[in-house]
């Protein structure tokens, strides 16, 4: 426990007792002060603290165990915000507290965090062949991993973890997806420069769609009646799945390589590598309605599940966050370049992929802090969610189950 007063002897109203220690004198006419107390308790406490907002004034750190003296405060009633507990703690009261000062008096504010035991992740890493890049699960729990160094896609299953099966595809494979039924997968082909078609029940390819350029990414519409596929040249191809005939093409800058979708799926996010950008394109014309300019280059994307905050892995600085509505950028730097990203299906957990440290940081949504991070080795590249919560990660060299 510490004590950090806020401001000088003067403005900082505290108790007779700690002014005589501090050589100060109070009076009847003194403003009003504040003494904000934080405890925390329990197994596994926040590590890093917490941040706290007065008045929806700046915001300022609070250790897990802190006193904050606040002196020179308005007389009359103030909102108080807490952010960055944990996931795995929780505050007392909630993290919005209101409270009224008087006039030459001190108000105590105490805050209680109670933090439950975690327990590390279950990490189980599946060796496979052929340079796994991207890989996929189904809500039947059937996985694809693309073999970007080969021709295939492997076939695996979530329960027991293992791959016993494959299927060719064309060449260098770096993308799959399923639609939402799980009935069809669609794996992108590089040097291929095609949409591969694959029917699930059987694991056989059955068409392959052409692409004018080396297909990159790709993502399922919500309601699987469209995918969209990124080239390198910037085209975002519109494939009917019914048909799986090209309905149009976008031009979205080159090396298109990240794809999300907004939670009621009515706005569709591409980042554009080497232009540093991600747009949005209306799904039902087929329009790009805004460029949100980030610099660096911007790889995947999550949406935050209010579809207010889109997030952006970006190998030059780590993870954007952009306000959609104002179109504002803030940089979270991981020191090293950021990658693949993930959301996890409750919305909670951001999963950052750091490829040249081999790590997956896993970062609290809401206040972006770090809540662990999990060494999975290899190059991570990308990151999948099965319906469970289990993350699967490809990473150059196995499928990585963490749960």
């Amino acid at each position: 426990m510490r004590l950090r007063p806020t401001q000088e002897c003067a403005p900082l109203w505290v108790s007779a007792l700690m002014l005589a220690l501090a050589g100060c004198s109070s009076g009847p006419n003194d403003p009003a002060a504040l003494r904000l107390g934080v405890t925390t308790t329990g197994a596994s406490p926040d590590p890093d603290g917490y941040s706290y907002v007065l008045d929806g004034g700046t915001p300022a750190a609070l250790a897990p165990n802190d006193i904050v003296l606040m002196g020179g405060l308005d007389v009359g009633v103030h909102q108080l915000v807490v952010d960055g507990v944990a996931a795995n703690c929780t505050l007392d009261g909630g993290t919005s507290h209101s409270f009224t000062l008087s006039e030459g008096d001190t108000t105590d504010v105490l805050l209680a965090v109670n933090c439950v035991a975690t327990s590390p992740p279950s990490v189980t890493t599946t060796p496979l062949a052929g340079t796994p890049y991207g890989v996929a699960v189904s809500a039947s729990g059937v996985v694809y991993a693309a073999q970007i160094g080969s021709t295939t896609l492997a076939r695996g299953d979530l329960s027991t973890r293992s791959f016993t099966s494959s299927v060719t595809v064309g060449f260098t494979p770096p993308h799959v997806v399923f639609n939402p039924a799980g009935t069809i997968a669609y794996a992108t082909l590089q040097t291929g420069q095609g949409l591969a078609v694959v029917d699930v029940a059987t694991n056989t390819l059955t068409t392959t769609v052409p692409l004018g350029n080396d297909g990159f990414n790709l993502i399922v519409a919500p309601n699987g009646q469209r995918v969209y596929v990124t080239t390198a040249n910037g085209t975002l191809y519109v494939v009917d799945a019914s048909t799986n005939s090209v309905i149009t093409t976008v031009d979205v800058g080159p090396a298109a390589n990240g794809l999300a979708f907004s939670p009621d799926g009515a706005v569709l996010y591409v980042s554009s590598q080497d232009a540093g950008t991600v747009v949005s394109v209306d799904p039902a014309t087929n329009n790009i309605t805004r460029t949100y300019t980030l610099g660096g280059m911007p790889q995947r994307l999550a949406v935050a599940p209010d579809g207010s905050k889109l997030y952006v892995a970006n190998e030059t600085t780590g993870l954007d966050v952009v306000d959609v509505a104002s179109g504002s950028v803030s940089s979270i730097s991981f020191a090293t370049p950021g990658y693949g990203l993930g959301l996890t299906p409750d919305g909670t957990q951001l999963y950052v992929l750091l490829p040249e440290a081999g790590e997956v940081r896993v970062l609290d949504r809401a206040s972006l802090t770090p809540v662990k991070t999990i060494f999975v080795g290899g190059i991570p590249r990308n990151v999948v969610f099965s319906s469970d919560g289990t993350a699967l990660v490809a990473n150059e060299q196995a499928i990585v189950f963490i749960q």
